[in-house]
């Protein structure tokens, strides 16, 4: 299983699909959230997207029928965890028409989900209104690339219509009576409960009905590591199309299991195109003496050539898995979402409040979305707290700050002290420096990041003088703003800035200003600002940086300068051999990228030292935790 797990996580590199995340949408029936229907979220989202858009549904019951249409792919369906997050309808009669929930459309993560339908809700045979057990579906699963986690799927007949496309499930749970699994989907279930309840039409029950067409047809169902329980007696399975093809490997089974396990039912006479079988199962109800003679015996060397088929036949919706929580663990995992909404609408209305309610030492990423606002709060994530994503919208940015100076220490608003954290999507701000205060300009940080493998994507990071401490370990920022005039990208870390606004506001303070003050200590030390791909910008003159130790290190690299940069580029400030720093730019443009009267101790780097430090792999990330964090 490792082996395939590496395969897959090898795969997911190759397939080009897009693991942009565009926006987060709020969906709260209490009115909190961007909208109050799961139906108005999906109806928001525009025709062929191309980028992944997550709708985060606040926890209760939605009563609506929810489609996904074709032309709406690339969708995140996510509820609360540990939360009740329930869309539930009561419709029969009709696999088509009825189902509470259809998907069209490719591409499709759902989790923390439970799909329901409540048509059949306490029939037996008919009800006192001569209502028969009918087919009410609460899923049609029509979409290629699927993926669902951690979700439910209730009914009675028909639960879920796994009707075609390549589907994974883990960690589910599905409940039904007859046919409940059923169409020409190809699919695994993996670690899956599948529960029978089969005393609810008084006769025994059909856990699978599968529709495979020939036996060049790809679909088939695997369960794979999944349990089997049941209120009456149930089978496996029925043919619902000549060449069905139905898996139970590894699977423990009540003693719920009619002793034949399988019937032909509508295909009798075509036993031999049918492929039923079960391998390694466990339990009181995996005893195969009484089976069906027709059911197949696959060795554990057939069984597994046909699990790593359908795996490898799916591997780009287990690509997409891993866009978004692998289930396989080849990435880490999300083990819940703290929603922080300072109107009251979230789990929390202040961000400390999410960030005390972690416990120290946590090693499963937790992730806390901020609804979009201004949270006037300093902060700390102490260094007993990794594994931490702050998250806010892309359209609409929260805004974290606080206004406090004089103290590089104690003053920043927000102050990273533990390892493994990701940002995105959050202002980070300092207002002590704002204009017309009266005050005279000192240092007012609005972040402090001291803890190693933080990265952060589309964030910003505002103030005037010793903006961004970026003091100590590796870091990566992708799509940033930093602001400020003096020395406003300081410390001793070791970082890239990837695709980014440095912008300098020396207009606030009257003179030049200065963007960075790196801070390495050594030559064996590894620490170094590198900016690649930049666009450098803002009010005039401003040097590039100044060496806060003697062996500072600091690279602009393939950067857009305006004409704010001063002639020589770089100035000294402490006293120390300045041939001991590396400040140097490589293929800059711009008018501010003039090197004609640069100072003479700039350094020229060779092309393997250009591409040793512009490349995260080599320079920041040679152990991969940049790709180990979730998507």
């Amino acid at each position: 299983m490792e082996s395939l797990i590496s395969i897959i996580f090898a795969l997911f590199f190759l397939l080009g699909a897009s693991d942009a995340l565009s926006r987060t949408i709020i969906v709260d029936k209490n009115g909190q959230g961007k909208f109050t229907t799961v139906q108005q979220a999906i109806d928001s989202i525009p025709e062929n997207n191309s980028l992944w858009t997550r709708i985060l549904i606040k926890h209760g019951v939605y009563t609506e029928k929810v489609v996904i249409p074709k032309e709406k792919p690339y969708i995140i369906l996510e509820g609360e965890a540990n939360q009740l997050t329930s869309i539930e309808f009561g419709e029969g009669g009709n696999v088509v028409e009825s189902p509470t929930f259809k998907l069209f459309a490719d591409n499709f993560v759902a989790r923390n989900i439970i799909f329901k339908n409540t048509y059949n809700n306490d029939l037996i045979k008919l009800d006192d209104n001569g209502k028969k057990t009918t087919w009410a579906p609460a899923a049609f699963i029509g979409g290629d690339k699927a993926s669902f986690r951690n979700c439910g799927f209730i009914g009675v007949q028909d639960t879920l219509s796994d009707a075609i496309g390549r589907h994974y499930f883990y960690n589910c749970t599905i409940v039904g009576a007859i046919d409940f699994i059923f169409s020409n989907g190809q699919s695994i279930y993996e670690k899956c409960l599948i529960k029978s309840i089969s005393d609810r039409i008084g006769l025994p029950g059909y856990i699978t009905a599968q529709g495979r067409n020939d036996p060049n047809d790809t679909s088939g169902f695997v369960f794979k590591d999944c349990h089997v329980s049941s209120t009456g007696h149930t089978l496996l399975g029925r043919p619902y199309r000549p060449y069905a093809r139905v898996l139970f490997v590894s699977t423990f089974m009540e003693n719920v299991i009619s002793p034949e396990g399988w019937t032909s039912a509508w295909h009798a006479g075509s036993e031999n195109k049918i492929t039923f079988s079960e391998v390694n199962c466990t339990g009181p109800g995996a005893d195969v003496s009484r089976r069906v003679s027709w059911a197949k015996k696959l060795t554990d060397e057939q069984t597994k050539k046909i699990v790593l088929w359908m795996h490898s036949n799916m591997s780009t919706i287990l690509a997409l898995l891993l866009v978004f929580l692998s289930a396989l663990n080849a990435q880490p995992d999300v083990s819940r979402t703290i929603l922080v909404d300072k109107r009251g609408g979230g789990n929390f209305t202040t961000l400390k409040q999410a960030i005390d309610s972690i416990p120290s030492n946590n090693l499963l990423w937790t992730r806390i979305f901020l609804n979009h606002g201004v949270y006037v709060e300093k902060i700390v994530i102490p260094k007993d707290k990794p594994c931490i994503i702050l998250q806010g919208d892309l359209k609409y940015p929260s805004v974290v700050e606080y206004g406090d100076g004089g103290n590089v220490v104690e003053s920043p608003t927000f102050k990273l002290k533990a390892d493994n954290f990701m940002a995105r999507n959050i202002v980070f701000k300092n207002t002590y420096n704002r204009p017309n205060n009266g005050k005279k300009i000192i240092q007012a940080p609005a972040a402090s990041l001291t803890g190693d493998k933080a990265s952060f994507y589309h964030c910003k990071f505002i103030s005037v003088q010793d903006t961004l401490h970026d003091g100590l370990g590796r870091h990566y920022f992708n799509d940033c703003f930093v602001e400020g005039a003096i020395d406003f990208i300081w410390g001793n870390g070791q970082s890239i800035y990837e695709k980014c606004k440095i912008i300098s506001v020396t207009d606030r303070i009257g003179r030049a200003g200065f963007i960075t003050a790196q801070g390495r200590n050594a030559a064996n030390e590894p620490t170094g600002y590198v900016f690649n791909d930049c666009h450098v910008n803002g009010t005039g003159p401003i040097f590039l940086g100044r060496p806060y130790r003697n062996y500072s290190r600091v690279v602009f690299a393939s950067t857009y300068m305006e004409n704010i940069i001063t002639s020589e580029g770089w100035s000294e400030w402490l006293t120390g051999p300045l041939n001991l720093t590396t400040f140097s730019e490589v293929n800059c443009k711009g008018p501010g990228a003039d090197m004609s009267r640069r100072v003479s101790w700039e350094k020229k780097l060779s092309t393997e030292e250009v591409a040793y430090f512009t490349t995260t792999a080599s320079f920041i990330d040679k152990e991969g935790w940049l790709e180990k964090q979730p998507k």
